[in-house]
């Protein structure tokens, strides 16, 4: 073991700075575990997790200055510690470093390293401590007690093996098709702290499931959710993602947010709008009200300054109700891993050092970057048809800009800088299970629901691609002559009203009415195209029909922007502005589309049995004329009139 350790620490010297303080106190165990790399990377990632399986204790933690200050209390003695940036390795190995203010010890650190054997489901786990002691005492009473740990790691490693067996193997199987695809929900280690619910907890879930069942909510989507409040892990119910939940209950991720925005409504739950950081990508702060959020955000431990109008800035979560009963944040750790699974690579390289990394990595787009104000990055495209090389990156040395690399590569890392540096290696790609702004802002009982939600009067937010559709009233002001006001005001109410339920069966949200025109957006083409057809069938325009009126709708796709808008929410941008003037393409019965819809809405058109011509619009301050494609839904309204 003596030569085991000695080996193993060339790889990993102490630093200079650390051993002026003293001569390290070291440990190191060796064990052969019944599971692959990518199954025990689950476990050790999510150290705070793991320290409470290994009987740890728990963690206050502050932010003071950019830096993480951890205390704790072990056999009634305080310990203070600076939290270092972490380095890692995905599925390889894990560095921590500490530097105490108060307690055992003046430095220490643990690396987990695991070693791929013949057996392709069995790893080599090595596990080293390394202390530096305040003084003599505690060092005698480390060696004792440190023995202890070893046997909780064998316990712990056993268990593994024993009784997580079929969860780690769906674990692995979900991970090793794209490992930052899919968030981790109750990933190995659990924490189950106790709870504290109201006295009159059940009686609440009771009367709240009634009025959900009212609303259309299956029953067994609630039963779900109420087992989770009930036996649910408490890191994950602290800050509740419905998104993950769905994924493992098989429920339509569409129809979970649904569920929880009526619960929050009857008070089952809190709505929080989260800021994230778009390089740790963890919360910055949580506003109660979509109001609060300000347009700005920093980060001190990433050392940025950001816009928050971005797709990613802002993630919605949940929380349970105070009413129903309160659930503590509870830390084991902090900086760990599984918090930033985007991140496949963090290495902390002090001045003149460098390091060699193997990876294997997921065809996808990387950055390969430094952390702070004035980081230099460099991006890598990961492709099978990319040549096999390897990368020198030194941020201190001009570099290309991207890398076009292979699958399997070896990358090299130089500090040739006078400071310390975190170079980090990230996907680009971020969780689609996260639940955005926009995916509230494309539900209709939001809108209905929380019609008090608005954005700052500075906050213009990203929320990526829409559909929008605009309906319009084809003859109105002949309509309103001939009708008088009182029965064209009512036909119109008809119509609006009959127009958002076709608009809401397809998924689609009303944005807003402009006159008697509407505007809507939606998810997906062929939800817009669908509402699109059924709203016309509805507006044949014939004189058995059970509206008079006829209308013409356009549709368009592209990026908008969320806008305050009165009280509620509102797109904008040149999308929203050409889907309207496409409106004077399209006759009676018509549905104007232009040319990047209607090339993503082929197969649909041509099963919709509607005639299509094509025009040209000239817009102002565009050289070309731009394409449309109309269709001639008249057939399908008569066959309904009929």
């Amino acid at each position: 073991m003596a030569m085991q350790l000695k080996n193993f620490l060339k790889r990993y010297p102490w630093r200079t700075e650390h051993l002026i303080s003293g001569k390290p106190l070291e440990f190191c165990w060796s064990f052969k575990v019944k599971a692959n790399r990518k199954v025990l990377w689950t476990y050790f990632s999510n150290t705070s997790k793991l320290n409470h399986a290994l009987g740890l204790g728990k963690k206050n933690i502050k932010e003071v200055n950019g830096k993480i200050l951890v205390q704790e209390t072990i056999n009634g003695l305080r310990q203070e510690w600076i939290e270092e940036p972490w380095s890692w390795v995905e599925n390889q190995e894990i560095l921590i470093h500490r530097k105490y203010n108060h307690g055992f010890a003046r430095f220490f650190r643990v690396i987990y390293k695991f070693l791929a054997t013949e057996n392709p489901n069995e790893t080599q786990v090595i596990i080293y401590f390394g202390i530096i002691p305040k003084n003599i005492l505690w060092r005698t009473l480390l060696t004792i007690g440190i023995g202890n740990i070893k046997k909780r790691f064998a316990s712990l490693l056993t268990d593994i093996e024993d009784s997580g067996r079929n969860s780690a193997q769906e674990s692995e199987q979900k991970s090793s098709k794209s490992p930052t695809n899919v968030l981790p929900l109750n990933a190995g280690l659990r924490t189950l702290e106790l709870r504290e619910f109201k006295p009159d907890f059940e009686e609440r879930l009771t009367q709240i499931k009634i009025d959900l069942l009212k609303r259309n909510i299956p029953e067994t989507t609630i039963d779900r959710l109420y087992d989770f409040i009930r036996n649910g892990d408490t890191e994950d119910l602290f800050r509740i993602r419905l998104a993950p939940l769905a994924r493992m209950w098989n429920i339509k991720k569409r129809e979970m947010l649904k569920a929880g925005l009526h619960a929050t409504r009857l008070g089952l739950f809190n709505l929080s709008w989260d800021v994230v950081c778009p390089h740790c990508r963890g919360v910055r702060y949580s506003a109660t009200a979509l109001g609060y959020v300000k347009s700005k955000g920093n980060c001190d431990v990433c050392q940025i300054d950001f816009q928050t109008d971005s797709p990613n800035s802002l993630e919605v979560t949940f929380s349970l109700h105070r009413s129903i009963g309160q659930v503590p944040e509870v830390l084991y750790c902090v900086a760990e891993a599984s918090k930033k699974p985007h991140i496949k690579v963090q290495q902390v390289l002090v001045s003149g050092e460098k390091t060699k990394i193997a990876l294997s990595l997921n065809e996808a787009n990387y950055r390969l970057r430094t952390i702070g104000k004035q980081a230099k990055e460099t991006l890598i495209n990961v492709s099978a048809d990319n040549p096999a090389c390897n990368i020198v990156w030194n941020p201190s040395v001009s570099s290309p800009s991207e890398f076009l690399v292979s699958r399997d590569l070896e990358i090299t890392l130089i500090n040739s800088g006078p400071d310390t540096e975190t170079f980090i290696l990230e996907e680009l790609r971020w969780f689609p299970e996260i639940t955005r702004p926009k995916d509230l802002f494309g539900i209709q009982e939001f809108r209905d629901l929380f019609s008090e939600e608005h954005l700052a009067v500075d906050v213009k937010l990203d929320i990526g691609e829409q559909v929008i559709l605009f309906t319009d009233i084809v003859g109105s002001t002949k309509f309103y002559e001939t009708s008088g006001d009182a029965k064209a005001f009512a036909e119109v109410r008809r119509h609006f009203k009959t127009v958002c339920h076709e608009i809401s069966e397809s998924n689609g949200v009303l944005v807003k009415t402009v006159g008697d025109a509407v505007m809507a957006a939606f998810a997906r083409p062929e939800d817009g195209l669908k509402a699109a057809l059924n709203i016309l069938k509805q507006f044949p325009g014939t004189t058995n029909s059970a509206s008079p009126l006829r209308l013409r709708i356009s549709m368009h796709i592209g990026t908008v922007i969320a806008v305050p808008y009165n009280t509620g929410i509102d797109y904008f941008g040149r999308v929203v502005n050409f889907a309207a003037k496409l409106q004077a393409c399209a006759e009676s019965s018509e549905i104007a589309l232009s040319e990047r819809i209607y090339n993503k809405l082929k197969a649909e058109v041509s099963t919709s049995r509607c005639q299509v011509r094509t025009t040209e619009i000239q817009i102002s301050g565009r050289d070309e004329p731009n394409r449309v494609y109309v269709l001639d839904a008249n057939e399908i309204s008569s066959q309904k009139a009929s």
